[in-house]
């Protein structure tokens, strides 16, 4: 859920998004390529109807058509008997014919209308892919000029150990993201500035202007901070639920997924996303389970480093009693007294100040930006971002 909702509303080259909206509107780059770029999501979005097109139907009458399948094979099985077998007699196996052969036409039609379903699907897809690398050849042949801008905050970005990963699509992963949502204030403070030097330069040409340029940055920062906020709370472990109470963590999850749902469609990012659409459930199954820590990726990859530890510990016991016996014996062993005093005598724990300084200052900025934006829906005084995507 991290990856996927902080590279698509920050990072995603396509759609809507910070990154996009700052190649479209201040990066210098042709009207061609602009259109291309127009054109290119018109043709996404009209794939995706044809899939979606397809998946209602499917859901309508995809188990009737599978049904009907089955009884045409057990159709078919019965009608396979000859009569001397005895098993039906001369008329009623012709009127298992007849129902056959009207079974076979209602198959055929479901059958048809999937397929020519499916066939607009790929037709839309050949069509999408011939745009895409219309759109995308624009890129290749931009010159110095057209790629100014980007350089110069991805070199800004990596001041800050944010670098995009050379897999994954290209975006951002779980480090470069921890470090962005770290620092998201004196981020964007710098790419604000970054920017408002570009647009006022003098003889460069772009669509934005300094008054935009402040509005999406502070909107997107405003963003990045909930989106933040959420992920914490997104790690919480079961033990820290229980110590912080079901009603507290109840109010504190909505009042973030009402804010981060309501800031999302502010700025037109797309509502189609898989992860976006989890936000809605996600409150139910966070207080049902009593917390998603013991569910998220990260807890997994620490269950898997503790089991190849475990693995390379006891792995060679075959006999599973002792193998759990050893277990057993190593958890007694971490959990004396006597060993935790040692720990700490040879392995005094390190001081982390700064760290903690920095942690409730992060707290500090999160609360207030959840708070406004809060405040900001009971008073209903949010208001939308203009649509800078649009070709109008």
């Amino acid at each position: 859920m991290k990856l996927g909702l902080f590279n698509h509303a920050i990072v995603s080259r396509t759609g809507h998004s910070f990154w996009s909206w700052m190649e479209l509107r201040v990066q210098n780059i042709s009207d061609y390529e602009r259109n291309a770029r127009s054109i290119y999501l018109d043709y996404k979005l009209n794939h995706v109807e044809a899939k979606n097109q397809l998946e209602e139907w499917n859901s309508i009458n995809l188990e009737k058509l599978n049904e009907m399948r089955e009884e045409n094979k057990e159709l078919t099985f019965e009608l396979s008997f000859p009569l001397r077998s005895g098993r039906y007699t001369k008329d009623e196996k012709e009127q298992l014919k007849l129902e056959k052969a009207e079974l076979k036409v209602k198959i055929d039609e479901l059958a048809k209308a999937q397929k020519a379903l499916k066939d607009e699907i790929k037709e839309r897809k050949k069509l999408l892919d011939v745009v895409k690398r219309e759109y995308e050849g624009f890129g290749k042949k931009r010159n110095w000029r057209g790629l100014t801008v980007r350089r110069t905050i991805e070199a800004l970005l990596r001041k800050h150990g944010i670098d995009f990963s050379a897999y994954h699509g290209g975006d951002l992963t779980g480090r470069p993201i921890q470090n962005f949502c770290e620092n998201a204030n004196q981020i964007f403070e710098e790419i604000q500035t970054v920017l408002i030097e570009t647009v006022n330069s003098p003889g460069y040409s772009c669509l934005a202007n300094e008054n935009e340029v402040r509005d999406v940055c502070s909107r997107f920062k405003q963003l990045t901070i909930l989106m933040d906020g959420f992920f914490s709370l997104h790690m919480m472990s079961r033990q820290e639920f229980r110590n912080i109470g079901a009603d507290a963590v109840r109010t504190r999850c909505i009042k973030y997924v009402d804010a981060l749902q309501t800031k999302w469609r502010d700025l037109h990012l797309s509502i189609q996303a898989p992860k976006f659409h989890a936000l809605s459930h996600f409150e139910t199954q966070f207080v049902s389970n009593e917390g998603l820590g013991a569910f998220h990726e990260q807890f997994a990859e620490i269950a898997h480093r503790d089991g190849e530890r475990d693995r390379k510990r006891i792995g060679a016991i075959r006999d599973m009693q002792k193998r759990a016996s050893s277990q057993s014996w190593h958890r007694q062993i971490g959990s004396s007294q006597e060993v935790q005093a040692m720990k700490k005598k040879f392995s005094p724990p390190k001081k982390r100040k700064k760290n903690i300084d920095k942690e409730r200052e992060r707290n500090e900025v999160r609360s207030i930006v959840l708070n406004t934006v809060t405040n900001e829906l009971a008073n209903n005084t949010n208001t939308k971002m203009k649509n800078y995507w649009s070709r109008n």
